[in-house]
């Protein structure tokens, strides 16, 4: 203890024990009755997410937070429902929310950029029970660009502040998911704080009047490191172009997609795109058969074996291994042709006929030798694939056509 505090002690106890004599002062010697100290969090600046060229991937932009105070909502159920309707959110959910919430709380809907919010306004503004927020968040140039990689940046949920030790307090602006959070740590920097002195109110002051605070003591804060990554603005936005015209076009199938550019030189990932773009990283983490891009590396384990791109390979219909019919695409056939243009054409039969000459861990191999299964250093999750070493003369025939347990990710295959 000081000697200030020793001081506060008070002998003059009828047990004999001593006690605190305390006053505001002991805390501060400038602190007087009915004065008060207050700590707030000072916010460190955000560090940019950067792309290959320098230029930063990720800037604050405008933002309105649409959001439900309860007393004012004459209809949750009617109100939760036909903001699902406008914004595409889940009425069911936002109804027990709203119910459970304070009468005169915020309650969260959605944060749209100001340039969504602007077609709907008309829509949201005359609702009972809407209020609004506007402010801006780090945002990147679309709504679909790199998101699912990228990530989002908002108010700290539960499950993030419980997550991050201490690091991450209710109300703190936050990595939610992505990048974002992965490196939230770096991003964020470290907070400040501020301890200010309020002083009780002059007698006679009225209520409304703001307290007059004076700072004792600040710790700034320490702004958060720049992310520099190598994607390319340029390609990144070709890439998600690309996905919303397979999509507009039907031939995304189900309409889930992804595709990942690198560039061939330096191995760097040049744009990672998916549709839809929210949801789990596909592009880097999802485990698919490869299908025919991997008779590229079927074809490495082959060439390991004498055969030539000269050599005569049939193509024909169907092929049968160990009583299992493969066929090509559309039953097609190119006939007796040079393995070259079995390989152009990416015929199934000639790949099945020729699976025959690959021992049991030729194909691993040749993945192994690409990449696939290894070990990288992107610097983010991602599932690098699979090639069974081995199997039954009908297993090695399919993996020969990407098909079988042979599984990778589209950036595994990108990288091949």
């Amino acid at each position: 203890p000081t000697s200030a505090q020793l001081e506060a002690l008070d002998p003059d106890d009828p047990e004999g024990a001593w006690a605190v004599a305390f006053s505001p002062a002991v805390v501060h010697p400038e602190l007087a009755d009915g004065d008060r100290l207050a700590a707030t969090r000072v916010p460190a600046a955000r560090g940019q997410v950067l792309g290959r060229d320098g230029a930063a991937l990720v800037a604050d932009a405008p933002v309105v937070e649409v959001g439900v105070q309860p007393s004012r909502a004459t209809d949750v159920p009617a109100l939760a429902a036909r903001l699902a309707e406008v914004v595409d959110v889940d009425a069911a959910a936002l109804t027990e929310r709203i119910t459970a919430a304070s009468p005169d709380a915020f309650v969260p809907v959605i944060t749209l950029r100001r340039s969504d919010y602007d077609p709907v306004r008309d829509q949201l503004q005359p609702l009972p029970g809407t209020v609004f927020r506007e402010s801006t968040r780090p945002l990147a140039p679309t709504r679909d660009f790199a998101r699912a990689l990228l990530g989002t940046v908002g108010a700290a949920s539960e499950e993030v502040v419980e997550a991050s030790e201490g690091r991450v307090l209710a109300g703190d602006t936050t990595g939610l998911s992505g990048l974002q959070r992965e490196y939230d740590a770096q991003l964020a920097g470290t907070p400040g704080t501020s301890v200010t002195l309020v002083r009780a109110p002059e007698p006679g002051a009225s209520e409304d009047a703001e307290p007059v605070g004076e700072e004792l003591h600040a710790v700034p804060p320490a702004d958060g490191a720049d992310l520099q990554l190598s994607l390319d603005a340029r390609v990144q936005q070709a890439a998600d172009a690309a996905l919303a015209g397979a999509v507009a076009a039907g031939a995304a199938g189900n309409g889930s997609a992804s595709l990942v550019a690198v560039d061939v030189p330096t191995g760097d990932v040049l744009a990672v795109a998916n549709t839809p773009s929210s949801g789990s990283n596909r592009a880097l983490t999802g485990q698919y058969p490869p299908g025919s891009t991997f008779k590229a590396v079927s074809t490495l384990a082959l060439l390991g074996t004498g055969l030539t791109p000269q050599e005569v390979v049939g193509c024909p219909p169907t092929a049968t291994v160990d009583g299992r019919s493969f066929r090509n695409f559309e039953g097609g056939a190119a006939g007796d042709v040079p393995f070259a243009v079995d390989f152009a054409q990416s015929c199934n039969t000639a790949f099945v006929s020729l699976s025959g000459r690959l021992d049991a861990a030729a194909l691993a191999a040749a993945g192994a030798d690409v990449g696939l299964g290894g070990t990288w250093s992107l610097g983010t999750g991602a599932f690098t694939g699979s090639v069974p070493a081995g199997g039954s003369a009908v297993e090695v025939a399919a993996a020969t056509i990407g098909q079988g347990e042979v599984l990778a990710s589209p950036v595994a295959m990108a990288a091949v």
